[in-house]
């Protein structure tokens, strides 16, 4: 990154002065915004008031024109990283010119911040749980299936029987299963809860990462930072978010300046092409056409070397730790998806320039080795570049671009590529601590979509020995204390960009088979409202990656093999968009298939955290050591820590060697044990099934009563069956897991 040009060059490109966004977003689904007044701006001598320009009045409508801020005015002639990326909504079809002057908005170096020394972490916090990997397009094997479905309701066709091995929590002295699967009608969903009683679930700690109190936009408790208080939840939702996705799976395509991918808070966190790194050196193993591109490419030096120091690599390392910075290492930073693979394209050199041929081409490989996302903290005013608008909304993947840093109406005022009328693009503008618009920050009622946190942001830069590259401003103020690696504060939309994109990466996470477009509607739908940007920005709000998390997916998951006339499918498509249960891929479910002790463990321990909102404890309250089975691995981050949850927690035992068996299809009876214990079902209700008896009779009543489980008559309606010995299939874990999450929120207070 480097200096630009405060006016159009010669050469027709982008000016470098603040980069800005322009999304726009229809106002009959998100509705109409009003006025608002910006907050003060800071500057290096302090709280100062926005100097407004006389307002206008547009349909009934105030708009207030505001300054610059200091800090952004004075590097208004170099070239600043701005932000690329928002939900446009039209096909984008405008010229634009071949230079690409990097509008470095990112770069404004902070003023230090005046907050108050960082609160001790508490003592051996544990991360929150996360979900499983996400499904990929080969579909898995059973014992590994991405999401597996619980025990449910009676099958509605007969299903292989479990292992004759009778578990620890199963006692004998059930009655022989009847030699044929009796028919009837399918059972229906329960209509109201059983006698559940709510067990109450302490949260998990929050990350040790010892920067992790000054990251507003992850935590807001109003902390004062730069000398400003801030207000209490104006922020991300971060750890509401992590009880239900850190973004595993997804890969994350940053098209920006170098990254350093050695920095201690980064490690493990980038893609890796499996062929590269395990082909020959020097050649292209891979066929793509890119030679050794292990963690991505860079389209400036033309060769796979990501992070050139020289080159002013900033910018693209503090966009990559605000995604993925490691959490709960102990170390720096906490990132808001730290399950995502970040997928390192550098288009910038080091005068901060760049051309559209060589963005175009970052964005078709990232679209050819797989990436779901894209984050685009960069960009400049028009004119439109029509083939970069067109290769963006032809697309197959999300867009996510700053809005800028010239504080002007995109509405009026185009920046592109925010502005591109793409669907699967979402333009971002930047919020401060206490949930209002910086004066720095472009935005547009119609044009820009949303704020995200972009004031003052601590996140991971380079360590560097020599100065900047020539023509652009130095790493901003550090933040010391914070680990082995260096962290500094940045503002600007460039910041602001990334925590949409990592937004937008746990929900890809949860929900997988949503489409770009879809995943755009997920994100906004959600947002925060705050009436610090209404009227600013079409959403009238902040990023909520606790709000798209836990809203019900916009669409159901395609799955072929799910059709309207079977008797579970609404419950599993209902599950599905709760987060409950997912396919092995967008199209395959098999719903018929056996479900393993694991994965039903892991299906229960999330209905119950779906229900609840908090993650399920992993470690005992009393401090005792939390259950091991030997052939379990608690760490293994699919289905190993739901294992640990579900035993900590009590859903679950073992048998009586002491193993867990987590690859073993799981009975019907052992599902129902589960059940009962998760809900704190009562155990006294009366058993109607033919084929339950002695001390698990009590059991098969309790999920009855609570319409969990319900069973399957017999051709003649004289008996009910449960089947006890039975593996339950997918489709039925998928309906039993909805049907416990509906009856624990049906019970809470």
């Amino acid at each position: 990154m480097g200096c630009g040009r405060s006016g159009h060059d010669q050469a027709g490109g982008w000016r470098g002065a603040a980069a800005k966004t322009a999304g726009r977003v229809p106002r009959a689904l998100y509705g109409a915004a009003g006025p608002a007044q910006r907050a003060p701006s800071e500057t290096a001598g302090g709280t100062r008031e926005v100097q407004r320009a006389p307002s206008e009045t547009t349909g009934g409508r105030r708009r207030v024109m505001h300054r610059l801020q200091p800090e952004t005015a004075r590097y208004a002639g170099r070239a600043r990283p701005g932000s690329l990326s928002r939900t446009a909504r039209r096909a984008a079809t405008t010229a634009l010119a071949v230079a690409l002057t990097l509008a470095v908005l990112g770069l404004v170096p902070a003023p230090a911040p005046t907050s108050a020394p960082v609160p001790a972490p508490a003592a051996a916090p544990t991360p929150m749980g996360a979900p499983g990997s996400t499904a990929t397009s080969t579909p898995a094997p059973a014992s590994t299936a991405v999401v597996a479905a619980g025990t449910g309701p009676a099958a509605t066709q007969p299903t292989s029987t479990g292992p004759a091995a009778t578990p620890l929590e199963t006692p004998t002295g059930l009655a022989a299963t009847p030699p044929a699967t009796p028919t009837g009608p399918a059972p229906e969903p329960a209509s109201h809860p059983g006698t559940a009683a709510q067990a109450t679930y302490r949260l998990a700690a929050l990350p040790d990462d010892p920067g992790f109190p000054l990251q507003w936009g992850l935590r807001n408790d109003g902390q004062a930072i730069s000398g400003q208080t801030g207000t209490p939840g104006a922020d991300v939702g971060a750890e509401a978010a992590w009880v239900l996705s850190r973004g595993e799976g997804v890969r994350v395509a940053v098209i920006d300046t170098g990254v350093q991918l050695d920095h201690p808070d980064l490690a493990g966190a980038f893609w890796t092409n499996t062929a590269e790194a395990t082909g020959q050196p020097g050649r292209d193993d891979d066929g793509n056409g890119y030679v050794d591109d292990v963690h991505g490419y860079d389209f400036v030096h033309r060769d796979a070397t990501v992070f050139d120091p020289a080159d002013g690599e900033e910018h693209g390392t503090h966009v990559a730790g605000i995604l993925a910075a490691r959490t709960g290492n102990g170390e720096g930073v906490a990132g808001l998806a730290p399950g995502v693979k970040l997928m390192v394209l550098k288009v910038f050199d080091g005068e901060g320039q760049s051309d559209t041929a060589t963005v175009i081409e970052a964005i078709r490989y990232a679209r050819r080795m797989g990436a779901r996302i894209v984050n685009m903290s960069w960009g400049a005013p028009g004119p439109a570049d029509s083939r970069l608008c067109q290769v963006i909304a032809e697309s197959p993947m999300l867009f996510v671009a700053a809005a800028g840093n010239e504080a002007q109406d995109l509405d009026t005022t185009p920046f592109y590529p925010a502005s591109c009328d793409a669907p699967n693009l979402i333009a971002v503008a930047a919020a401060d601590n206490r949930g209002q618009l910086p004066v720095f920050s472009n935005y547009g009622r119609q044009a820009v979509d949303l704020a995200a946190p972009g004031w003052f942001v601590l996140n991971t830069v380079p360590v560097r020995d020599e100065p900047a590259a020539a023509g652009l401003p130095g790493p901003g103020p550090l933040e010391p204390g914070l680990g082995r690696g260096s962290y500094a504060w940045l503002s600007g939309t460039s910041m602001a960009t990334p925590f949409v994109t990592a937004t937008a990466a746990l929900v890809a996470s949860r929900y997988p088979w949503l489409t770009p477009v879809q995943l755009a509607q997920q994100v906004l739908s959600t947002v925060q409202p705050l009436p610090g940007l209404s009227g600013w920005v079409a959403t009238g709000g902040m990023v909520s990656a606790r709000g798209a998390v836990w809203a019900e997916a916009v669409a159901p998951p395609p799955f072929a093999d799910v059709s309207p006339n079977m008797a579970l499918a609404a419950e599993i498509l209902r599950a599905a968009r709760l987060g409950l249960a997912q396919g092995y891929t967008a199209e395959r479910f098999a719903p018929n298939e056996p479900v393993t002790r694991h994965q039903f463990a892991k299906l229960l321990v999330g209905a119950v955290e779906r229900a609840t909102g908090e993650p399920l404890p992993d470690r005992p309250a009393d401090g005792s050591p939390s259950p091991d089975f030997p052939d379990v691995d608690e760490e293994d981050g699919n289905l190993g820590p739901y294992v640990r949850k579900a035993a900590v927690a009590g859903f679950i035992r073992g048998y009586a060697d002491g193993t867990f068996r987590p690859e073993q299809p799981i009975q019907r009876i052992e599902a129902a044990l589960m059940v009962t214990r998760a809900l704190g079902l009562s155990q006294d209700a009366p058993n109607p099934f033919a084929d339950v008896s002695g001390a698990l009779a009590g059991t098969a009543g309790a999920v009855a009563r609570a319409k969990i489980m319900v069973g399957t008559p017999s051709a003649g309606g004289d008996a009910v069956y449960f089947f006890p010995g039975r593996s339950i299939t997918r489709a039925e874990a998928a309906a039993v897991a909805l049907r416990a999450h509906d009856a624990v929120v049906r019970e809470a207070p």
